[in-house]
């Protein structure tokens, strides 16, 4: 029985020893593949890495400037303001404001890379009655403003803002 028992025992050791070679076997053959893939992207793909398991560059290639046109608001009916506001802070007077929606920025955008001016013109037109819905009068303008993305997230700061276009709608 005894001999059963260390036969037993020695069988199990063995198994373990076994398992922890082919464990370790298996790391150091995940690691040389790592360091075989990471080598050839460096050397053969275009931009030095393999994505998305090697990508070495994630954020490098954002602009540290944008320029975005931008409407701005001076007087909607009676009501003048002391400043020009963003058109994106009057949702208590225009419903695509209120809900954020970019229906207006598509327009706005293709307004502005329209060749012909009667195109443009009537996609001016398009703008104002879809931004402004139905309000008597709106003194606008349209901006190019350049920012740089996390100053103005963090406190609004812009950088430069030239005026393209500017309005007064009929009612």
């Amino acid at each position: 029985m005894s001999e059963r028992r260390d036969h037993q025992q020695s069988t199990s050791q063995m198994t373990s020893y076994q398992r922890y070679l082919t464990q370790r076997r298996i790391i150091l053959l995940f690691v040389a593949a790592y360091v075989a893939v990471a080598y050839l992207g460096g050397r053969m793909s275009p931009r030095g890495e393999f994505f998305p398991v090697f990508n070495w560059s994630l954020f490098t290639y954002v602009a540290e400037t944008r320029s975005l046109p931008e409407v701005y608001v001076y007087r909607i009916g009676n009501e003048r303001f002391a400043s020009p506001r963003p058109y994106s802070e009057l949702g208590a007077y225009f419903e695509l404001a209120r809900k954020r929606s970019t229906d207006g920025k598509k327009i706005l955008e293709r307004a502005l890379r329209a060749r012909e001016p009667e195109e443009r013109r009537q996609l001016v037109r398009v703008l104002e009655n879809r931004l402004f819905d139905g309000q008597a009068q709106v003194d606008y303008e349209i901006r190019i403003v350049r920012f740089n993305p996390l100053h103005r997230w963090r406190d609004g700061a812009i950088q430069q803002s030239v005026t393209i276009y500017r309005n007064t709608t009929t009612s």
